[in-house]
């Protein structure tokens, strides 16, 4: 615990002193690892993310003293105020509606044990987690709106290839019956018998994350990202064997996320490369969907028509992941949190039980049980405008990685349907939420540029002969 207090004490100085763009970056580079910090705050924290995430959040607050940034950082287009909207009313209900409805339903909330709803229920933590991260969208939108945006990408590239790396180096060993411990990392230690299990030879794969579907979540939104990166031409050398190192971890990560995950990515690649209108990227998409798709296809009879050997484990594995996930511990678990969250929307006139008064196994069931329907339409609003840009014809390298930024997003919802608990700072979702915003802001910005250039030149150049006393 104290070393890696220590080591997020000098990456948040770090933030505090060096250039906004760099802050960003590592600030990026540290987020997904806040994954069980919302959910274990005071029994098993992680305090590396959350001390540099405040360390980045302070910094920018102090920049926006310079009355310039401050003016452009309040520049909020329409998006950013549907954004906020739902904000609000996710504050709004979590301190209202458990002591609105008190009594009407039973929840399950994060220490897991069901008891009725009451205003016990509401999670001051819940809300101050929603707050920094929602501010944290906003800061980094903003610094990449000024400069930044390069950095934020060599962030996130080196992150896949060190938390990715590092999970393929966990599936190897556990094939060759030498299981990597992650024991060394503070929040694993409360999670020893999700990390130490093998199934079928094949062990869990964690990378630095608490469990496997942890890092599936995290894993399918980079690997989304990557494959935006490279079908918009932008760093093809290096995303492609990221995508590829992505992929064969995710198949051997034993969790049902990863394969949720994979066929999210699948089915989004798809549709992009039948509905894109960017004719370069709609053929470059078409023939990877197209190899994929034979790869896919034979990789599947082999591993099916297997009778023993590795093969035959890795089959026992999907099917175990798969066709019989509903009849195990954790789907029966996931199940009843699902069923639970219904039961609070219908309890309460579909207006839900109050944000982070609730936990359930699924991003969309936590929202309409926690936030009920108008907030789901709220998200489904917000994520609408965000996703949409993915079939963007980009015209510039800034472009083009918000197009990825986009279908990372699509991406890592879908894997977040499976197994997602909350909005805070759980995943990547805010960075791609800000690198798919980026670009509308800094086009509204460069005009704004223009514009005031133009008129200074005007005032410079003195009146015109129309305007001269005679």
């Amino acid at each position: 615990m104290l070393v890696w207090l220590g080591i997020g004490a000098v990456l948040a100085a770090l933030t505090m002193v060096l250039p906004l763009r760099w802050a960003a970056a590592i600030t990026v580079a540290c987020v997904p690892l806040a994954g069980t910090a919302v959910m274990m705050l005071g029994s098993d924290p992680v305090t590396l993310p959350l001390v540099v995430t405040a360390g980045f959040v302070l910094r920018h607050a102090f920049g926006l003293l310079n009355k310039p940034l401050r003016e452009q950082f309040l520049g909020l287009v329409s998006t950013d105020l549907l954004f906020l909207a739902f904000i609000a009313y996710s504050v709004a209900s979590a301190l209202v509606f458990p002591r609105l409805f008190e009594g009407d339903t039973v929840v399950i909330p994060q220490a897991g044990r069901a008891v009725v709803l009451g205003p016990a229920q509401s999670s001051p933590v819940q809300i101050v987690y929603l707050l920094v991260a929602f501010y944290l969208y906003l800061a980094l939108r903003h610094t990449m709106l000024r400069r930044g945006m390069e950095f934020i990408v060599a962030a996130m590239l080196t992150q896949i290839a060190l938390f990715g790396g590092f999970g393929l180096i966990q599936a190897m060993a556990g094939l060759a019956g030498v299981p990597i411990s992650t024991s060394w990392i503070v929040n694993n230690q409360g999670y020893a018998l999700l990390t130490q299990v093998e199934l079928a030879g094949f062990t869990r794969v964690t990378s630095v994350f608490v469990e496997a579907s942890s890092f599936a979540g995290w894993a399918t939104g980079a690997l989304g990202f990557c494959y935006g990166l490279y079908i918009n031409r932008v760093l093809p050398k290096i995303t492609l064997p990221l995508i590829i190192v992505m992929s064969i971890t995710l198949i051997l990560s034993t969790s049902s996320t990863a394969y949720v995950g994979l066929l999210c990515i699948g089915l989004a690649a798809t549709v992009y490369a039948f509905f894109d209108s960017d004719r370069a990227r709609h053929e470059r998409g078409f023939l990877i969907v197209l190899g994929g798709g034979f790869a896919a296809v034979g990789a599947l009879i082999m591993v099916m028509s297997a009778q023993d050997g590795l093969l035959a484990g890795l089959r026992n594995m999907i099917e175990e992941m798969t066709i019989r996930k509903s009849q195990s511990g954790s789907g029966i678990e996931r199940a009843q949190w699902a069923a639970s969250a219904i039961q609070n929307a219908l309890d309460t006139g579909l207006l839900g039980v109050g944000y982070g008064a609730a936990r359930s196994s699924g991003l969309f069931h936590q929202i309409v049980g926690t936030v009920g329907v108008p907030g789901l339409i709220l998200f489904v609003l917000i994520v609408w405008t965000r996703v949409r840009r993915m079939f963007n014809r980009p015209r510039t390298g800034e472009e083009s990685v918000v197009c990825a930024g986009a279908f990372a997003l699509c991406c890592l919802l879908g894997a977040q349907a499976a197994a997602g608990n909350d909005l805070a700072l759980s995943n990547t979702f805010w960075i791609y939420c800000a690198i798919a915003a980026a670009p509308l802001a800094q086009r509204a910005a460069a005009r704004a540029r223009t514009s005031e250039a133009m008129e200074q030149r005007a005032e410079e150049a003195g009146p015109t002969s129309a305007e001269r006393p005679i």
